[in-house]
């Protein structure tokens, strides 16, 4: 809430973190910003206006404002690492424990669900490089850093598997990098 506490909150609500991890900035100011130890990422309407201490009116990765479980649905997450926005406005995250990469398009709502999921098959897998023993050009292990150039393209540092793949859009479930 102010300049001179780091205290580690274990119970989430609209205005605490526990382990911010990323932040971005989306096309007309709305704040997001990795909460990496409560398993979401939280967002505000405008970073301008954003004071210490204001209360988040957004989240993605739970249900709502005040749950933390990690989990491998389509509309959870756990233990996010990074976050990324696109040339349209759609929200990236890394989700790091389910080795893979999110996509939220808008319009965003509380404890919405993905649209497209990178490097599993489906949005309820978590398996790292799918279950495979090597990976292959559309698995993941331990997605971390991931941003956007200026053609579109899609990096991923994929932290466990020592590589950075690049994702061409038009992006599809599942795709493999080129």
């Amino acid at each position: 809430s102010g300049f001179t506490t780091n205290s580690q909150p274990s119970n989430p609500t609209a205005t605490v973190l526990n382990g911010p991890a990323g932040v971005a900035i989306r096309p007309g100011g709305r704040l997001f910003v990795v909460d990496y130890n409560h398993n979401r990422v939280l967002s505000w309407p405008n970073a301008a206006t954003f004071s210490s201490g204001g209360a988040a009116d957004l989240v993605l990765g739970q249900s709502h404002l005040t749950s933390m479980v990690g989990q491998t649905t389509q509309s959870g997450l756990n233990a996010p690492e990074s976050i990324a926005i696109d040339g349209a406005g759609n929200v990236w995250v890394a989700d790091s424990y389910n080795q893979r990469v999110l996509r939220y398009s808008a319009p965003f709502s509380n404890g919405m669900n993905a649209d497209l999921v990178l490097g599993q098959a489906d949005f309820t897998s978590n398996q790292p490089n799918q279950g495979l023993y090597n990976p292959t050009a559309g698995t993941l292990w331990f997605p971390r850093g991931i941003d956007f150039d200026s053609q579109g393209k899609l990096y991923v540092g994929d932290q466990f598997n020592n590589r950075v793949l690049i994702f061409t859009p038009p992006f599809s479930n599942g795709e493999s990098a080129t």
